[in-house]
């Protein structure tokens, strides 16, 4: 298992699982802060999150066996 060896594997699923979680969170939950003028900011970094961790794995998948 020489996969999980990799930061970048390691990094890219954290940050995806967590991203989708977040991202889940802000479709179901309305905003709570008036502050925000209606912005779920869940949603945003829900997002942003699954991107970067996204990035990462891609990262991996592009080249794998460097070093």
């Amino acid at each position: 298992m020489k996969i999980f060896l990799d930061l970048r594997v390691n990094i890219g699923l954290v940050l995806t699982i967590i991203g989708i979680i977040i991202f889940l969170t802000g479709l179901i939950t309305k905003p709570e802060l008036e502050s925000l003028h209606g912005v779920n900011i869940n949603l945003i970094w829900g997002i942003v999150t699954t991107i970067v961790g996204a990035f990462f794995l891609g990262l991996y998948f592009k080249n794998p066996d460097q070093e």
